[in-house]
């Protein structure tokens, strides 16, 4: 037995030192690594809300809808949302029709791709530098936390980023191995980068440059022919899903519907630099209906042409956030995950190590420009695709890997200078920490928005497996403080406070509806729909003389509005006094004739008071209104099926 556990040993250590000699042992070990980081992360994930919960205001609702759309047999479309690209739909597609709508194997599937593309970047940097910088970048890629956290979302960035490193992978190796089937990989992997996220076209052009400059002229009639395959590779592979959204949107589309849409608005003087918002410009453009191609060049040229000192200023504001640590949410907020991970908190995680170490490895590296010019372009290709369209963290993530080999590069130089005691090291410390500082510069306001804390609210409210009423009203009462205010969502604020009012009262805690009906008084005493919810608040729970005080409040402010006079019309028909309700109610169809509930409402009041030729006429006349109503919306069915 003995001779047979030594001969047994003896053979694993054979083949580990021939697994060791043919290179496969640390890619291995890195892949490992990567895969039980995002494992743990899994592990934390599945104890967050959102886990399995979509809102449907989030982006990965379409995704998902989609998905499901084409996991049911509608593989060509339309489908749920057309203005995202359709190769995340089909890649998510067919996950939903194998597995089914399964969280954790869609993670699992992602954060494995994700592995994947850790060992791509160990690959790419042993091939562009050395093996102690590919083990410093993959295992930096392996624990970057804003990448593992998009991984773990039913967005496009979970496979863009492994398309984007699998793109540059493949054109080192065609410029090498100068055949059809390298000519193909490149042409694939380039191709499909640019339809899930078609803003990296902006990457294409670096790309076909270094192509042909790469062809020295002893070898460019033998690379002439891979070459070409090359760019008839990319047209075909790049042409079906073109021609899919021709046919869907009957005109052209460059595979994204909300791409000359995010350019107009990243291009707007007065955007502020990050996040989406609807500026008076982007409004313009918007209501102009030219929401194509040649609308939003001139909408970008006349901005341009009538305030170029403004173009510039949106510039450097865009710069500014494009480079700061904070990671802009787009649905959801990156810091309020971390409350459920570790792993999202590691240090290394923050942007600003990243982007300090990173360009301090591009200016360490201008001397071997010519062998890195790859990784050049590639690093201004995608910065071009972040900073020509509105700014929120997940664009830049595909930066993210050149950054994190540039970064592999500058720990590597300046921790061997310090060694040899090289003053150039302390000088690239210093530069890493004025760039430190740059990144680390106050945006002046607050990391989470008050919408991201709402969300995470609701998420406990209405995630079955989490629902828990003192966490949620912890995240609300957040979500609703002054802050609101501060961030100029004013809307916002207003709406929070007035679900608190409805949730506290649902539970039958009179004093902090009394607590919060104040305060939100306080900063906004003149909003009547604060008035009308504590009316409505009374009136269901049938305490009519005080819903009475609030509906006469909302009406002192806003006299003219239907809704108050409507719903105080019922208060006082609920209460017996009809002839109070009668006036009311002809009251508001003075506001507005064309709303059948006010009819209605009259026709009863009429009906208690024995008014019953009065009750037919305003019956007759709320029918008429409600049938109109609905000939009207079957008519814009017909039309938009038609169209």
């Amino acid at each position: 037995m003995n001779i047979f556990f030594n001969k047994l040993s003896d053979e694993f250590v054979k083949f580990i030192e021939w697994f060791k000699t043919k290179g496969f042992l640390e890619p291995s070990l890195v892949f490992l690594f990567a895969l039980v980081i995002r494992g743990l992360y899994l592990f934390e994930f599945y104890k967050n809300p959102f886990f399995d919960l979509i809102f449907s205001a989030f982006d990965q609702y379409c995704f998902d809808k989609a998905a499901g759309q084409i996991a049911s047999g509608n593989i060509f479309g339309p489908f749920y949302s057309e203005k995202y690209s359709a190769t995340y739909f089909y890649f998510l597609g067919v996950i939903y029709s194998i597995f089914g709508r399964n969280f954790i194997i869609i993670y699992g599937i992602q954060f494995l791709i994700g592995a994947i593309s850790c060992v791509m970047l160990y690959a790419v940097s042993k091939k562009l530098f050395s093996r102690n910088i590919a083990l410093i970048a993959s295992l930096y890629g392996a624990l970057y936390g804003p990448i593992i956290f998009h991984e773990g979302k039913l967005l496009r960035e979970s496979i863009f980023i492994f398309l984007v490193i699998a793109s540059f992978y493949s054109i080192l190796r065609f410029c090498e191995r100068n055949n059809y089937v390298s000519a193909f990989s490149a042409a694939l992997f380039s191709s499909l980068a640019m339809q899930t996220r078609p803003n990296s076209i902006f990457l294409i052009p670096f790309i076909f440059y270094y192509l042909f400059a790469s062809l020295s002229p002893s070898s460019k009639e033998n690379r002439k022919g891979p070459l070409a395959a090359y760019f008839i590779f990319f047209l075909f592979i790049s042409a079906p899903l073109l021609i899919r959204s021709y046919i869907i949107n009957h005109r052209f589309i460059f595979y994204d519907d909300s791409g000359f849409i995010t350019l107009a608005l990243g291009n707007s003087p007065d955007y502020g630099g990050w996040g989406w918002g609807y500026t008076p410009l982007f409004q313009k453009f918007l209501d102009s209906g030219e929401q194509s191609l040649k609308g939003t060049l001139l909408h970008i040229l006349n901005n341009f042409s009538s305030s170029p000192i403004k173009f510039l200023y949106l510039y450097l504001r865009k710069l500014f956030f494009v480079c700061n640590n904070w990671e802009i949410p787009s649905n959801v907020s990156y810091y309020i995950y971390r409350d459920f991970s570790l792993i999202l908190s590691l240090p290394i995680s923050n942007f600003s190590i990243l982007f300090s170490l990173g360009i301090t490895g591009m200016i360490l590296n201008i001397r071997n420009y010519k062998k890195l010019r790859l990784l050049y372009f590639f690093s201004i290709g995608l910065f071009l695709s972040i900073i020509f369209v509105w700014i929120n963290a997940r664009f830049r993530l595909p930066l993210a890997p050149f950054l994190i080999i540039f970064s592999a590069s500058a720990i590597a130089e300046i921790v061997k200078g310090i060694k040899l005691r090289q003053r150039m090291a302390y000088g690239y410390s210093l530069i890493i920490l004025a760039l430190l500082i740059f990144s680390n510069f106050p945006i002046g306001m607050d990391k989470i928005r008050p919408i991201d804390y709402g969300n995470t609210g609701l998420a406990y409210l209405e995630n079955p497996r989490f629902k828990d009423l003192a966490i949620a009203e912890k995240y609300l009462e957040k979500a609703g403080s002054e802050k609101s205010l501060r961030y100029g969502s004013r809307d916002y604020y207003v709406e929070v406070n007035l679900f608190l009012l409805d949730f506290y009262q649902k539970q039958g805690r009179l004093d902090k509806v009394y607590e919060k009906y104040e305060r939100t008084k306080r900063i906004l005493p003149f909003d009547p729909k604060i008035e009308q919810t504590m009316g409505r608040l009374f009136f269901n729970r049938k305490d009519y003389p005080r819903a009475e005080i609030y509906y006469k409040k909302a009406i002192e402010l806003n006299p003219k509005n239907f809704s108050y006079h409507n719903e105080l019309g019922i208060i006082y028909g609920d209460s017996g006094n009809i002839e109070e309700a009668i006036a009311e109610f002809i009251k508001a169809i003075n506001i507005n004739p064309s709303e059948p509930d006010a009819y209605y409402n009259l026709s009863r009041a009429y009906s208690f008071k024995g008014m019953l030729k009065e009750a037919e006429d305003a019956l007759r006349k709320g029918e008429a209104l409600k049938r109109g109503k609905q000939v009207s919306a079957s008519e814009s069915v017909s039309e938009s099926e038609k169209s």
